[in-house]
């Protein structure tokens, strides 16, 4: 080996000693830039820490004031900010209104400052953005030397990005106690990092000088001896084993690494196995990695929630939108947050979750994920959920029963109220009470009494239990129930607790009471002296109960007779339109009739229910106009004169003194009276004569005429005779099978006599027949002339025979509608069919509308105009009352004719004033109703040729 290789060994030397100060070098730049991203950090650590900080205070008074302002407690945001100020490391904290008015400062002075006039003025531009803006303003939007500013604004009953919030707080943090911090932090960073370069670069020239020069030394010894002998001799210390020392320092650090990865997985494993449910998401909330807790509580497997946002399939219908939106602006800004929520799992069961969310951040700053740690706290939020059920079920039961609670802690002497309590005092919910304060509220006459009471029990112990007169705080002067008990431990009276009841309604119930037993006193006296005639009004109750078990029997025998009087004509009806079908031609005629008479019958029955009706519930009228009784009379007469020859009867009138001409009275109830009472007398009489007397009488009440209807009938038992002109009744019950009818006919014959001012009287004998007398007031009759029998017999005698009821009326000139277009409204086709064809065959045209919308669409639609309408009032979509109003509304004045099933004097008056011309009932009498229409179509005729 050439010895040149190592002429220059000084040289070699310093070549090495230049690589180990260039390794230390090294080295030691490494560790002050290690240092200086330490003190990097850790300012940025302060800076979070004192974000978070303040982010986290001001998201607390955030909520309660906003709870505050939802509830309408406005009164206690004052003390509540007072009381936040107090914590630490904040310096101040104050309140605007929409007016920028501040409502509530921690310096009392403050308030009902305008913001521009405070100390404060120069953040204006601020609030008013943050109100146009309705965010909450991030620290570094404000600062005042080293003080961060933080503005929040409550939003009453809204989320977040509301309109205008309707109040602003302003949060003044002071930060100079982590300025501190952090420079002291920094300066422990930059001592001890000094200390370890230098031990770091002594420790590498020591092990760099043992591990690399030396051995290089003995090398090149041992190198420079064997050129010499050309034989290379070995130094004694090889220097393989230094390179094993530095193998060792090598697998020393690679040890430390594999340590490191075996906490890491450590870690790993304890996030895997918590109980605590862990989530981590990149920077957009989507889900990278979740821990088996998360799967077992939500039953969602990894598989299926990667890549998801947890809010988009674990949050249900009752999950709070408030807490939602709170969480979705802390992640958007990269804060930290704290929160409880209500979640779902896969199968749909909701569970609750307390949840610390924190961003992980790069070196620059940048947000690379979210860690969430969330502990399942249903079962504290179920008891929570029970607690306040409780507490509002003891609320309500002290609300209804009108108890409180109270409690002192005589260590403290401290008193609390339950709000049951302060209602009762009539004091604000945040009114602090003390012992002596409770106290002032009785009155002095009972206040030693319970001040005596509550020194007893704090001295000896025990129970009290007073009823005293009580001063709330508004002045009412109340009656009390107090009960307290002395709460003993261990020897000692520590508390005293009771209840407190307001008990003034039953204080003056028991006054009433008094007051009460001595009326009944009174009132016992009174009744033993009436005794007697309570004794006697118990007979004639007695007697009046059987004549209502009586008179019910009668209605129940009346019902069935109904029923068997409608079923008659009914059957009647029904079985012969069936059998006009089958009929020949000249039955036919006969079946008519027939069904005629029975429709007949049966309309009849029901104008008596319906007369009866309207006289019990007193709806009854009748008119005092002038007419002619013997006309009258005479006209029933010849009606039912057809009748009575039906029975091989014979029917005579006689007047047995003079009779005026005319009396006052209502010709129709009058003449309704006489068909009644010669129905009745041809009804029960099988063979004779019916006989009618007309005669005057003169009384001091009045002049009355007198007619007395006698037949030779079957007659009516005297037994029997009281009950003849009660409803519902006839002599017996084997008269009306045989004969037949309701039963009201007298009833209300009698009734209209006595609206007419007079009565009906009978006189009867059973095989002999009957005579009823009707008397009706005839009115004044001065001016008046009287007419003898002879004259009225030579009157009656000129004065031609009336056409049988039965007769079919004439058809006259009057009665003819030709060239008259009739509109008619009614929803039902048969009564569609059957009007159309009496007035088809009157001559008119007729175009029909299903309901009153359709009538009032032909009308506006129809170029050739209509001359009348037929409006039924009762119809679907638009009834004709709504109907007509629309017509007259819109300035139409052609004749409009109700027709309504309803027959009660009310219901005249409601279709005229719905504006309808003329009313007429169902069933249509055809005559009536032709003739009505050709009445007012020439009236509205004429009024167009005058207009």
């Amino acid at each position: 080996m050439s010895a040149s290789r190592f002429a220059h060994p000084d040289s070699r030397s310093s070549v090495a000693m230049v690589l180990v100060l260039a390794v230390i070098a090294v080295a030691i730049g490494r560790e002050v830039i290690a240092v200086y991203h330490e003190v990097d950090q850790r300012t940025r650590l302060v800076a979070d820490q004192a974000d978070r900080y303040a982010h986290g205070t001001a998201d607390d008074l955030e909520f309660t004031l906003e709870a505050l302002f939802e509830a309408g407690a406005h009164d206690a945001v004052r003390r509540v900010v007072q009381q936040k100020a107090l914590a630490d490391h904040i310096d101040s904290i104050f309140v605007l209104n929409e007016q920028g008015t501040i409502i509530a400062s921690s310096n009392a002075m403050e308030v009902g400052w305008h913001l521009n006039s405070s100390p404060f003025a120069h953040l204006g531009e601020a609030v008013i953005s943050a109100r146009r803006e309705a965010v909450s303003l991030n620290m570094e939007h404000i600062r005042d030397g080293r003080r961060g500013w933080i503005a929040l604004i409550p939003v009453e009953g809204g989320e977040y990005g509301a309109t205008r919030p309707p109040a602003i707080a302003v949060l003044r943090v002071d930060f100079g106690w982590l300025d501190a911090q952090a420079a002291r932090s920094i300066r422990e960073i930059i001592f001890w990092g000094a200390i370890s370069t230098i031990l770091l670069a002594v420790t590498l020239w020591l092990i760099l000088s043992r591990l690399v020069t030396s051995p290089i030394e003995r090398l090149r010894n041992a190198l420079l001896q064997s050129a010499h002998t050309d034989t290379f001799v070995a130094p004694a210390r090889m220097p393989r084993n230094e390179i094993g020392e530095i193998a060792a320092v090598v697998g020393s650090v690679f040890g430390k690494l594999e340590e490191s990865r075996a906490q890491l997985a450590n870690l790993a494993l304890v996030a895997e196995r918590t109980n605590n449910l862990v989530i981590i998401t990149d920077a957009q909330s989507r889900i990278e990695w979740v821990n088996e807790a998360f799967t077992q509580i939500t039953g969602y497997t990894s598989e299926e929630v990667i890549g998801r946002a947890p809010g988009t399939f674990l949050q249900g219908p009752d999950t709070d939108p408030r807490t939602v939106s709170f969480i979705r602006s802390r992640l958007q800004r990269g804060i930290g947050f704290q929160t409880e929520i209500l979640n779902y799992r896969k199968d749909g069961s909701p569970y609750w979750l307390s949840m610390d969310v924190q961003p992980i951040r790069d070196d620059s700053g940048d947000i690379l994920k979210f860690i969430a740690v969330e502990e399942d706290i249903t079962q504290r939020k179920q008891t929570e959920i029970a607690l306040r059920r409780q507490r509002e079920l003891y609320d309500l039961a002290s609300r209804i029963s009108n108890v409180g609670g109270w409690e002192v802690d005589l260590e403290t002497n401290e008193l609390s109220w339950t709000a049951q309590t302060l209602r009762i005092h009539e004091v604000a919910d945040d009114y602090e009470p003390t012992l002596e304060m409770a106290l002032s509220f009785y009155p002095p006459e009972d206040r030693e009494l319970v001040s005596t009471s509550v020194d007893r029990a704090i001295a000896h112990g025990g129970d009290w239990d007073l009823e005293t007169e009580f001063i709330t705080a508004k002045g009412r002067r109340i009656w009390v129930h107090s009960r307290g008990r002395a709460v003993v431990e261990n020897g000692k009276v520590v508390r005293l607790v009771g209840s407190f009841q307001d008990i003034t309604n039953k204080k003056l119930a028991e006054q009433e009471r008094e007051t009460m037993l001595s009326e009944v006193q009174r009132a016992r006296d009174i009744a033993e002296q009436h005794a007697a005639d309570l004794a006697a009004q118990a007979i004639q109750l007695e007697a009046a109960r059987e004549q209502a078990e009586a008179a019910s029997a009668s209605k129940t025998e009346f019902l069935a007779n109904m029923s068997h009087e409608i079923r008659t004509p009914m059957t009647a009806i029904l079985g012969f339109a069936d059998l006009i079908d089958e009929a020949k031609a000249e039955q036919r005629q006969a079946h008519i009739q027939t069904i005629r008479r029975n429709g007949e019958h049966l309309l009849a029955i029901i104008n008596d229910i319906l007369d009866l009706s309207k006289i019990e519930s007193g709806k009854m009228t009748v008119e005092k106009i002038e007419c002619s009784a013997i006309e009258i009379v005479e006209e029933v007469i010849s009606i039912m004169r057809v009748r009575a020859e039906g029975k091989n009867l014979t029917i005579s009138a006689s007047y047995e003194t003079a009779v005026p001409e005319t009396i006052a009275t209502d010709p129709v109830r009058f003449r309704q009276i006489l068909m009644n009472l010669l129905g009745n007398a041809i009804k029960f009489t099988e063979a004779g004569s019916i006989r009618v007397a007309f005669a005057m009488q003169e009384s001091e009440g009045g002049n009355r005429l007198l007619i007395r209807v006698k037949d030779t009938g079957i007659g009516i038992a005297e037994e029997t005779l009281p009950q003849l002109f009660q409803p519902f009744s006839q002599a017996d019950t084997s008269t009306t099978r045989r004969f037949g009818g309701t039963g009201l006919g007298l009833q209300i014959s009698r009734r209209l006599a006595n609206l007419l001012g007079g009565t009906i009287t009978v006189s009867s004998k059973v095989g002999l027949g009957s005579e009823f007398t009707l008397s009706i007031e005839t009115g004044d009759l001065t001016g008046t002339a009287m007419l003898s029998p002879k004259q009225i017999k030579t009157r009656v005698a000129g004065t031609p025979s009336l056409p049988s009821v039965e007769s079919a009326p004439s058809r006259t000139d009057a009665d003819t509608l030709e060239g008259v277009r009739v509109l008619l409204c009614e929803d039902g086709p048969d009564n569609q069919r059957l009007i159309t064809h009496y007035m088809t065959k009157a001559g008119a045209e007729v175009q029909l509308a299903q309901n009153g919308q359709v009538a009032i669409d032909r009308l506006n639609a129809d170029s050739e105009p209509f001359d009348l309408i037929l409006m039924d009032m009762q119809m679907p979509v638009l009834d004709g009352y709504s109907a007509t109003r629309q017509l007259r509304e819109q300035g139409r004045t052609l004749p409009i004719i109700a027709l309504t099933a309803h027959a009660m004097p009310g219901d005249r008056t409601k279709c005229l004033e719905a504006g309808c011309d003329e009313f007429l009932t169902k069933p249509i009498n055809r005559q009536q109703l032709v003739s009505t229409c050709r009445k007012f179509v020439d009236q509205d005729r004429e009024r167009r040729t005058a207009a």
